[in-house]
C-alpha cells in the first residue's frame, strides 16, 4: 500500500540542498541526510502566519522527531511529487512541498509519554504543500531549515501527522490555549522504545508497538 510519485526532481542547486528535495523515502537516506550533509548546529523552524506551535529544533531533536515518524511511517518521504528548487532572494533554496507518510508502521504520537499514541491505520497522509528553505555554510552543509505552511488551519509538522490519523492535540477547540508542542530527542526515542517494548507502566493490558528505528538514533 502506499501512495504513487509523480514529476521528475530537477534542480541545480548545492548537493547537500538537491539530496533533500531528491524525493526519495527517508528510509534510504535519512542517516547520510544527517551525518554529511546536516551541520551540527543546524536549526530548524516553523514561520509564518499559519505556523503550527512547534519551536525551533536542533539537529538533535531533529533527528528525534524524523526517527519518530519513520517508526510509524516508513515510507516518510520530503518533495513528494520531485517539485524543483529555486534559489531565493536572501540565498536559501526553497521548494513548496508535499510531505508524505502512509500509517503502516508503529503506534504514533508526536509526544511520547504525553500524547496517546495512534495505532497502525494504514492511511496514506500528505502534508502540504509547505515552503521548505535551506541554507547552506561556506562548507556546504545545511545550517538552517525553515518550514512555513501556506493555508490556515493546514496540518502541519508531526502534530499534522498526529491529527490526521485521527489523534487530537492539545489546545484542539475547547482548550483554553494551545500546548506548545516538543518534540522528542533521539534519546528520548530510544528511552520510549525500550519502554513500548516492554509494556508501558499506566496501560494495563497494552503494549504498543517499538519504534523502528534509524542506525543514528
Amino acid at each position: 500500500m502506499g501512495c504513487t510519485n509523480s514529476s521528475e526532481a530537477k534542480a541545480d542547486v548545492p548537493e547537500a540542498v538537491a539530496f533533500f528535495f531528491n524525493g526519495e523515502q527517508m528510509a534510504g537516506k535519512a542517516d547520510k541526510m544527517m551525518g554529511e550533509y546536516y551541520a551540527d548546529s543546524h536549526v530548524l523552524s516553523f514561520i509564518g502566519p499559519h505556523a503550527p506551535p512547534v519551536p525551533p529544533l536542533d539537529k538533535e531533536h531533529l533527528k528525534g522527531a524524523i526517527g519518530n515518524l519513520m517508526g510509524s511511517f516508513p515510507d516518510l518521504t520530503f518533495n513528494f511529487t520531485k517539485v524543483p528548487v529555486k534559489k531565493t532572494k536572501d540565498g536559501g533554496w526553497a521548494a513548496d512541498i508535499v510531505v508524505m507518510g502512509t500509517h503502516t508502521g508503529a503506534a504514533f504520537t508526536p509526544m511520547p509519554d504525553k500524547l496517546p499514541p495512534i495505532d497502525k491505520t494504514g492511511k496514506c497522509v500528505k502534508i502540504g504543500p509547505e515552503t521548505f528553505t535551506l541554507y547552506v555554510d561556506e562548507a556546504g552543509k545545511v545550517v538552517k531549515t525553515t518550514i512555513e505552511p501556506l493555508h490556515a488551519g493546514a496540518p502541519a509538522g508531526p502534530p499534522g501527522f498526529y491529527t490526521e490519523i485521527g489523534g487530537v492535540m492539545p489546545g484542539a477547540p475547547a482548550a483554553p490555549a494551545p500546548t506548545v508542542f516538543s518534540s522528542p530527542t533521539a534519546a528520548e526515542v530510544r528511552a520510549h522504545a525500550r519502554a513500548s517494548a516492554l509494556g508501558h507502566p499506566g496501560s494495563p493490558g497494552s503494549k504498543p508497538a517499538p519504534y523502528q528505528l534509524l542506525r543514528w538514533l
